[in-house]
Protein backbone atom coordinates (compact mmCIF):
# COMPACT_ATOMS: atom_id res chain seq x y z
CA UNK A 1 0.00 0.00 0.00
CA UNK A 2 1.51 3.30 -1.10
CA UNK A 3 1.40 6.30 1.20
CA UNK A 4 0.27 9.47 -0.58
CA UNK A 5 -0.31 13.16 -0.02
CA UNK A 6 -3.41 15.08 -1.05
CA UNK A 7 -1.80 16.33 -4.27
CA UNK A 8 -0.89 12.83 -5.42
CA UNK A 9 -4.26 11.47 -4.36
CA UNK A 10 -6.14 13.99 -6.46
CA UNK A 11 -4.20 13.01 -9.58
CA UNK A 12 -5.20 9.33 -9.50
CA UNK A 13 -8.21 7.77 -11.20
CA UNK A 14 -9.72 4.35 -11.63
CA UNK A 15 -10.74 2.16 -8.71
CA UNK A 16 -9.14 3.28 -5.44
CA UNK A 17 -9.30 2.30 -1.80
CA UNK A 18 -7.88 5.05 0.43
CA UNK A 19 -6.98 4.34 4.05
CA UNK A 20 -6.69 7.45 6.25
CA UNK A 21 -4.68 6.62 9.36
CA UNK A 22 -2.48 7.95 12.15
CA UNK A 23 0.65 6.26 13.47
CA UNK A 24 -0.60 6.94 17.01
CA UNK A 25 -3.69 4.79 16.40
CA UNK A 26 -3.42 1.07 17.20
CA UNK A 27 -6.68 0.24 15.43
CA UNK A 28 -5.35 2.01 12.32
CA UNK A 29 -2.29 -0.27 12.27
CA UNK A 30 -4.49 -3.38 12.46
CA UNK A 31 -6.79 -2.11 9.69
CA UNK A 32 -3.81 -1.23 7.50
CA UNK A 33 -2.33 -4.74 7.88
CA UNK A 34 -5.66 -6.32 6.94
CA UNK A 35 -6.08 -4.03 3.93
CA UNK A 36 -2.54 -4.77 2.75
CA UNK A 37 -3.36 -8.49 2.84
CA UNK A 38 -6.33 -7.83 0.52
CA UNK A 39 -4.35 -6.08 -2.20
CA UNK A 40 -3.44 -9.32 -3.97
CA UNK A 41 -7.12 -10.34 -4.10
CA UNK A 42 -8.10 -7.09 -5.84
CA UNK A 43 -5.38 -6.37 -8.43
CA UNK A 44 -7.61 -3.97 -10.40
CA UNK A 45 -7.82 -1.67 -7.37
CA UNK A 46 -5.23 0.87 -6.26
CA UNK A 47 -4.73 0.64 -2.47
CA UNK A 48 -3.23 3.80 -0.97
CA UNK A 49 -2.92 5.30 2.50
CA UNK A 50 -2.73 8.84 3.86
CA UNK A 51 -1.21 9.72 7.24
CA UNK A 52 -3.55 12.39 8.65
CA UNK A 53 -0.89 13.73 11.03
CA UNK A 54 1.63 14.34 8.23
CA UNK A 55 -0.97 15.50 5.71
CA UNK A 56 -3.92 17.14 7.51
CA UNK A 57 -4.82 18.94 4.28
CA UNK A 58 -5.65 15.57 2.71
CA UNK A 59 -8.00 14.75 5.59
CA UNK A 60 -9.61 18.15 5.19
CA UNK A 61 -9.99 17.75 1.45
CA UNK A 62 -11.99 14.54 1.97
CA UNK A 63 -13.76 15.63 5.20
CA UNK A 64 -12.06 12.92 7.27
CA UNK A 65 -12.44 13.79 10.95
CA UNK A 66 -11.62 10.46 12.60
CA UNK A 67 -9.29 7.55 11.97
CA UNK A 68 -9.31 4.95 10.69
CA UNK A 69 -11.39 6.00 7.71
CA UNK A 70 -11.51 4.03 4.47
CA UNK A 71 -12.82 5.64 1.28
CA UNK A 72 -13.78 3.96 -1.97
CA UNK A 73 -13.21 6.20 -4.98
CA UNK A 74 -14.14 5.50 -8.58
CA UNK A 75 -12.64 7.88 -11.14
CA UNK A 76 -12.04 10.36 -8.31
CA UNK A 77 -15.63 10.28 -7.00
CA UNK A 78 -16.38 8.95 -3.54
CA UNK A 79 -18.73 5.96 -3.59
CA UNK A 80 -18.57 4.87 0.04
CA UNK A 81 -16.73 5.36 3.33
CA UNK A 82 -16.26 3.58 6.61
CA UNK A 83 -15.04 5.33 9.75
CA UNK A 84 -14.02 4.26 13.22
CA UNK A 85 -16.05 1.04 13.71
CA UNK A 86 -16.35 -1.28 10.71
CA UNK A 87 -15.38 -4.74 9.60
CA UNK A 88 -12.98 -5.57 6.81
CA UNK A 89 -15.58 -8.04 5.52
CA UNK A 90 -17.92 -5.11 4.79
CA UNK A 91 -15.24 -3.56 2.63
CA UNK A 92 -14.51 -6.85 0.85
CA UNK A 93 -18.21 -7.34 0.02
CA UNK A 94 -18.42 -3.79 -1.29
CA UNK A 95 -15.34 -4.16 -3.51
CA UNK A 96 -16.69 -7.45 -4.88
CA UNK A 97 -20.04 -5.78 -5.61
CA UNK A 98 -18.39 -2.92 -7.50
CA UNK A 99 -16.27 -5.40 -9.47
CA UNK A 100 -19.36 -7.41 -10.43
CA UNK A 101 -20.98 -4.27 -11.91
CA UNK A 102 -18.07 -3.24 -14.14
Amino acid sequence: MKELTVGALGGLGGKMLVDFFSNACGVCAAVKRRLESLEADFPQWEFVSVDTKKHPEAAGEYSVFTVPTVLILLEGRELNRWSRYFSIEEIVRYLERIDSLR
